[in-house]
């Protein structure tokens, strides 16, 4: 379990300081309603493609998956925004963890 969070910890990282590919997917990409619908134990990695679209990186971690999103919104340098969205899947493929993180 450590070796995960410590992967989370690092992708997570990474997205901040722009080390993934961006997509810009609107305003309420990560709405609360989206984020509402995803449940550990029960949310499946198809099911979160569906809510959130094709993932930014899909990594294999101990046995499991990590998927990420990253936006950036551009609207005017200063007020751009980096939101980030890392979802943990287990070997069965059902959500373990959900990681959110947003850079203004």
């Amino acid at each position: 379990m450590k070796t995960i969070l410590s992967v989370m910890l690092v992708a997570l990282m990474l997205s901040v300081t722009g080390g993934c590919t961006t997509h810009d997917y609107g305003p309420a990409r990560y709405s609360p309603t989206l984020l509402d619908q995803l449940e550990p134990g029960e949310t499946t990695v198809v099911e979160a493609k569906k809510l959130f679209g094709t993932p930014t990186a899909d990594m294999p971690v101990d046995g499991g998956r990590l998927l990420q999103w990253q936006v950036r919104k551009t609207q005017g340098v200063p007020g751009a925004t980096d939101s980030h969205l890392a979802l943990l899947f287990d070997e069965d493929g059902k959500l373990v963890r959900i990681q959110r993180a947003t850079r203004r």
